[in-house]
């Protein structure tokens, strides 16, 4: 099975990266294996809660693409959704920009 890595980060300066010197801060996230993204039934949206770093690992994804999203009404300097293909044994990344 595959695995979709998240991270969700104090974007300081705005520039829609991941800078060595931002931290990662706890966000509601949400992944959805649906054909819209994001998807269009809210109960089919499976939410955690990232750890204090930001991160969190939606794992045992079977093949197919799914729909990661911030579910936080926070300015974002990034995509709010993102649509992620997943194939077998396979680990993609996520990055989630907030700023202030």
């Amino acid at each position: 099975p595959g695995q979709i890595r998240v991270m969700v980060f104090l974007d300081e300066n705005r520039n829609g990266k991941l800078d060595q010197d931002e931290s990662g801060i706890s966000e509601k996230v949400g992944i959805s294996q649906e054909i819209s993204c994001p998807a269009g039934d809210r109960n089919k949206v499976t939410q955690v809660e990232t750890d204090t770093n930001g991160e969190t690992v939606f794992s045992d994804l079977k093949p197919g693409v799914y729909c990661v999203a911030l579910m936080s009404n926070r300015v974002v300097s990034t995509k709010l959704t993102q649509k992620i293909p997943v194939s077998s044994e396979q680990e993609s990344q996520v990055y989630f920009g907030i700023t202030e």
